[in-house]
């Protein structure tokens, strides 16, 4: 039988480093190279075909992306998510030579950031906002949900009392835990609430399910933590 192995690159990195780089910015400004480096190890012998998925860096108001590099076998096409504009690199190979002995995959790019410390209502439109109440495939917001939320928020009167109330219960409630890949990493609202248990996709799922269940807009966000007054470090990880 073929075997065709699916992968999101983003939870196989092993390698990611930052450097930033000396130049005079504003005050609240940084230039940073990032270098990611990705191996894939263990795959069944009897794979026919590798689909690879790899996040790319976005450019917004408060980033800029450039000289962004790849190095990787096969041909690689650029994917835009319409609705988010969220954008990968999509890579697909049938070459039994590669799918014996893959080889590294190396990223590199860099990233002028601008520090955020005061989000307000004038960044986001009311448009995007109103998209963040309405539930999605895994995240419901009506229901068994919404009782849930009620019952967390009872005597807090502000969004922020609610949201935080919200938190204090998830980590109080739910077990990190990457053991059980019917449960854990799935982002299923309904599943994480049922077992008690997941890593940060199931935590963030859960928690915008409860609080978009209050009429409080919530999204999802992942990205890598810039380290404060460190000039290179190697980074463990993104972080949602």
């Amino acid at each position: 039988m073929k075997k065709i192995i699916l992968v999101i690159i983003i939870l196989i990195v092993v390698f990611l480093g930052i450097t930033e780089l000396s130049a005079e910015f504003p005050v609240g400004e940084r230039l940073f190279l990032i270098e990611e480096k990705i191996l894939l190890k263990n795959l069944p012998e009897d794979t026919s075909e590798l689909r690879l998925w790899i996040p790319y860096p976005v450019s917004d108001g408060f980033q800029q992306i450039s000289d962004f590099k790849i190095e990787a076998p096969g041909k690689d096409v650029l994917i835009i998510d319409k609705e988010y504009n969220n954008k990968f690199i999509y890579l697909k190979t049938r070459q039994k030579a590669l799918l014996r002995n893959l080889p590294e995959i190396t990223l590199s790019f860099k990233v002028l950031r601008k520090e955020l410390k005061h989000p307000n209502s004038s960044i986001t439109s009311r448009k995007s906002l109103l998209r963040f109440l309405k539930a999605d495939r895994l995240v419901p917001v009506n229901g068994e949900i919404k009782k849930i939320a009620q019952k967390i928020i009872q005597g807090k009167s502000t969004d922020l009392e609610k949201v935080r109330a919200i938190y204090d219960h998830i980590i109080d409630e739910l077990t990190y835990s990457k053991e059980d890949p019917k449960v854990c990493g799935i982002g299923d609202s309904l599943l994480t609430l049922q077992y008690k248990k997941g890593i940060c996709t199931d935590y963030h799922s859960l928690f915008i399910s409860l609080a978009r269940s209050l009429g409080i807009p919530a999204k999802f966000e992942i990205g890598f933590r810039l380290p404060e007054d460190v000039e290179k470090s190697r980074l463990n990880g993104y972080h949602c």
